[in-house]
């Protein structure tokens, strides 16, 4: 095979001690010192994670995710302070260049609670009026009380009535929304 045509694949990248390039939809090609190019066939994702993978030529039992390379190929090398490769579509299976990017464990997480595949430990259940109404007639006493009775975590509370969160609320005035 000759060498991928380079309006749709990547500069080369090295990867293991391979080189490769990727297409913007995720097709990986490696190069074979005597075979030219050859495309890598992708092994779908196992066990419920459900990310595409390839094994690199003469790596036995190593695979890498395509959506890895990717990033890597598109959006240049990890950051230090961005761990993960994020979709922003929520799909696994969609590996093209403008649906992943590098990102930090938390801005995956938003996505995720956007896109309804995780949900919060407790949602959101307090409104301007409740907070004022509690911080008026509940002390850091009532912690555990408030917690079941809006189904929010103790923390939460806490950061509630220690002025921690919902800061805009002020104690001499009413919240009217």
């Amino acid at each position: 095979m000759s060498p991928p045509d380079t309006t749709t694949f990547s500069s080369p990248v090295a990867v293991r001690g391979a080189r490769l390039q990727v297409s913007e939809d995720g097709t990986i090609v490696q190069q074979e010192t005597l075979l030219g190019w050859e495309t890598l066939p992708q092994i779908p994702g196992k066990w419920g994670k459900g990310y595409v993978r390839v094994r690199l030529r003469g790596e036995k039992g190593k695979t890498i995710s395509v959506h890895k390379l990717v990033a890597l190929a598109f959006h240049g090398p990890q950051p230090p302070d961005k761990p993960l490769v994020e979709h922003l579509d929520g799909s696994r299976r969609n590996n093209h260049r403008d649906n992943v990017k590098w990102s930090t464990y938390s801005d995956n997480m938003r996505t995720a609670i956007r896109l309804g595949e995780r949900k919060r430990k407790y949602p959101i259940i307090f409104d301007g009026a409740s907070v004022y109404a509690i911080r008026k007639s509940r002390t850091l006493a009532d912690v555990e009380q408030i917690a079941k009775e809006f189904n929010a975590g103790e923390q939460t509370v806490r950061d509630l009535l220690a002025r921690n969160s919902w800061r805009g609320v002020r104690d001499d005035q009413p919240y009217l929304f």
